[in-house]
């Protein structure tokens, strides 16, 4: 699942995904984030924060999927200078969407418990 605020960048992350064979599920609001995750209980949930009004919207998202299962794996998207502060959770990627698959595999590799492939 990916979720954020600015549905352009969104767009073309889920593009970028989906052309590397990831099954993603945009999800256009922090609000809905937990909703869905209850329907589908995705693989990963990845959060865009663009800047710094995101932050809490996407830490309260987090912590309500934290909550419902502490192993689910909660990323974020996120500038260098956002990183410091205070997202909570098991990564943060850089907002590359041409970074982003190959950064999400070495994760994976390096924690093969979360079960996220790509096909």
């Amino acid at each position: 699942m990916l979720a954020g605020k600015n549905s352009d960048d969104l767009k073309a992350i889920r593009e970028v995904l989906s052309s590397a064979h990831f099954a993603v599920q945009h999800v256009g609001s922090f609000a809905e984030v937990e909703e869905l995750w209850l329907q589908h209980r995705h693989h990963a949930v990845l959060l865009d924060v663009d800047n710094h009004e995101s932050v809490a919207q996407a830490l309260l998202a987090a912590t309500q999927i934290k909550r419902h299962s502490s192993q689910q794996f909660l990323g974020y998207l996120a500038d260098p200078i956002l990183r410091s502060s205070g997202l909570a959770g098991d990564a943060i990627f850089a907002r590359d969407a041409r970074t982003l698959p190959e950064a999400l595999l070495r994760c994976f590799e390096q924690e093969p418990g979360h079960g996220l492939q790509s096909s």
